[in-house]
């Protein structure tokens, strides 16, 4: 009797999962189907993850496996394991290194409708004995479900999973399809995803100070929208988007006219090609809310001669989150310049103070530093100074001798921040090992004696600070006699 019930259950399953005719049903993408009486649309897109991390995970009755899945978008548990860019991970944590076990690619995701029931199942790896692992997740709408809830109901030794996934998203016309197009618009800094959401890079635009990216063996200086000179003459870009720096040689890897938008992933992929068309840029632009103030860009994957990829992260690359227009603060000396929108200057002229560089300090998981700053005036600490001669920033390991110059005075480049006009990024390059500052200048009114704080390091050498100050606030332009400069006090640790 148990073997013919076994049997019989067995038979009963391959019944149930094996049909997948949608009759009344419409799959339109790996996790989106649509109702063809209702011409609503049932979409897990609102729960996918676009970090290349898993939306929802559940665990097995004694704890040992976790199963990890990103609906719509592959994710990466473990690099160079078969949790490699999957929609379904098993992790076997009772070994060590944990075992990765893929249960799912997002290609073979096939909606199921039986009894009532919408199912999604997907295709993995084999077995160690040859059978196909299966995953089969039946979906339970639950309009109140905010938090999609992930449970584990089966697992047998052929290698097959059921799971049970209740969202709000299992509903129809509830969440939105993840975006497969985005449109150029007018002036090729801004598309228009077929949800009908904008994302618009209008105001990362500064060609006065465009955003640089060093790699071991070059330097790519990057400005979206307009063009930008770098290098010098003729031996230099020359109205380029993308420029990259290698040796002394100059080399146009993009113009914005020939800017286009794909989709992979989930994220927008912003290509700009060359004037003759042998070298491209892939900037792989990441909605990051928390870049609310400048871009972070960082070298990503394989380079070539003929093509650098880029990521770009930064709350303009979120959907309609960025409509003011680009606003310039240009230059006037090492540390002070002029918005170009007429709202005043930027000036720190009032806390040079070369014989005092304010003082920060900051660690990571090695080692604790001491950072110095000093606008305007290049600075020589009083400690063994190898590196830190006249610079702008000097980054001391705490208890040895080492010191690093972390940026050159005459460097400094002004960046408005995005997202509040009246905060402005100061930028230097030039030090040791490609070593990079930017100083927030962070605006308070009633801070009488400045602050500066360090913030944290990323990408590696670039290191950031907050001065907090009433200096850090941009002031009308007043036009003054003579270049006398007070110096006000500093706060040291």
């Amino acid at each position: 009797m148990t073997l013919t019930f076994k049997m019989s259950f067995r038979v009963l399953l391959v019944m149930v999962f094996a049909g997948c005719a949608l009759t009344d049903f419409v799959q339109l993408d790996s996790c989106s189907l649509r109702d063809t009486t209702t011409n609503e649309i049932l979409s897990l897109g609102g729960l996918a993850k676009k970090d290349k991390t898993a939306a929802v995970s559940a665990k097995d009755s004694t704890g040992q496996y976790d199963y990890l899945y990103n609906p719509c978008l592959s994710f990466t548990a473990e690099p160079s394991t078969q949790c490699d860019n999957v929609a379904m991970c098993q992790e076997d944590t009772g070994h060590q290194p944990i075992r990765y076990y893929n249960l799912g690619n997002q290609s073979t995701g096939k909606f199921i409708y039986q009894g009532g029931w919408h199912y999604l199942q997907y295709n993995g790896s084999k077995t160690w004995d040859g059978h196909q692992r299966t995953t089969t997740i039946m979906l339970i709408c639950n309009a109140t479900a905010i938090d999609p809830r992930l449970v584990l109901t089966q697992e047998t030794q052929q290698g097959e999973y059921r799971l049970r996934l209740e969202s709000e998203c299992a509903c129809f016309g509830k969440c939105k399809q993840i975006s497969q197009t985005c449109t150029p618009q007018s002036g090729n800094c801004a598309c228009e995803l077929d949800t009908g959401e904008l994302i618009n890079i209008r105001s990362l635009n500064q060609p006065s100070a465009p955003m640089v990216v060093k790699t071991p063996t070059s330097t790519v200086t990057l400005n979206p929208c307009t063009g930008i000179n770098v290098g010098p003459g003729a031996d230099g870009c020359r109205d380029v988007t993308v420029c990259v720096q290698n040796a002394g040689t100059y080399t146009d890897y993009g113009v914005a006219s020939r800017a286009a938008y794909t989709l992979q992933n989930g994220h927008v992929i912003l290509t700009y090609i060359s004037q003759d068309s042998s070298k491209r840029t892939n900037i792989e632009l990441v909605c990051d809310p928390g870049q609310r103030h400048y871009p972070l860009v960082t070298i990503q994957g394989q380079q070539t001669p003929s093509e650098i990829n880029l990521e770009l992260r930064s709350v303009c690359a979120c959907p309609n989150a960025c409509f003011n227009p680009p606003v310039n603060c240009d230059r006037i000396d090492d540390c002070s310049c002029r918005l170009d929108d007429g709202n005043g200057v930027f000036s720190l002229s009032n806390l040079d103070n070369p014989a005092a560089p304010f003082l920060a300090r900051g660690g990571d998981k090695w080692s604790n530093y001491t950072y110095y700053y000093n606008p305007c005036t290049p600075f020589t600490p009083p400690e063994p100074n190898d590196n830190c001669t006249a610079v702008a920033g000097c980054q001391l390991v705490d208890g040895t001798n080492e010191d690093f110059s972390i940026g050159a005075q005459n460097t400094a480049s002004f960046r408005v921040s995005t997202a509040e006009s009246d905060v402005l990024t100061m930028m230097y390059t030039g030090g040791n090992e490609d070593r990079q500052t930017f100083v927030q200048l962070e605006c308070n009114a009633t801070k009488e004696i400045p602050f500066l704080r360090y913030v944290y390091e990323e990408p590696i050498h670039a290191y950031h600070f907050v001065l907090e100050s009433k200096d850090s606030c941009p002031k009308p332009e007043m036009k003054k006699p003579g270049n006398a400069k007070s110096q006000r006090p500093r706060t040291r640790l």
